[in-house]
């Protein structure tokens, strides 16, 4: 009866916490289905990323793992961005905001 009120983080002993988080997220990156100029889906990125991370931090790393499956650009500059479920994440905030 006590615990049901408890909070999560107090069930968990901090040493414990400490080894399952780290202080990092896990971040599963898809291309968007309309972003494909192949014939199957890339496989996602995986990430694991601090919680004080920002997306810009990850462009570079996403592109280069995209790339090959992206239409060319010509004379286009490259354009990314990141939504879950349809709405945009704000670039601005930290992973763990997020």
């Amino acid at each position: 009866a006590e615990l049901a009120g408890a909070p999560v983080t107090a069930l968990i002993e901090d040493d414990a916490r400490r080894k399952v988080c780290g202080g990092k997220v896990l971040i599963r990156i898809r291309l968007a289905c309309d972003e494909v100029a192949w014939v199957t889906e890339p496989r996602p990125l995986f990430l694991l990323a601090a919680r004080l991370a920002y997306l810009p931090q990850f462009y570079d790393s996403v592109h280069e793992h995209f790339k090959s499956f992206l239409p060319p650009l010509t004379g286009q500059a490259k354009e990314v961005w990141f939504d879950y479920n349809g709405v945009p994440l704000r670039w601005h905030y930290p992973f763990g905001v997020l």
